[in-house]
């Protein structure tokens, strides 16, 4: 519980954000699981969506185009 509360003010002095997760699946199965990101990952992960996005948009353009 210690580490939990000291990785969350780490993430937060550095200005990244961070998600977590807990699902229980009947009375054994438990998943746990965290993200942090910072706005630099942020940042990175939407131009690569953008990128890939425009480059699917023109693979479709060009195979609908007739010859």
């Amino acid at each position: 519980m210690a580490n939990d509360l000291r990785s969350r003010l780490d993430a937060a002095a550095n200005g990244a954000q961070r998600a977590d997760v807990s699902l229980r699946f009947g009375n054994k199965v438990t998943f746990d699981a965290g993200a942090t990101m910072t706005a630099g990952g942020l940042l990175a992960v939407a131009v690569l969506v953008s990128t890939i996005l425009l480059s699917t948009s023109l693979l479709v353009g060009s195979a609908r185009r007739k010859r």
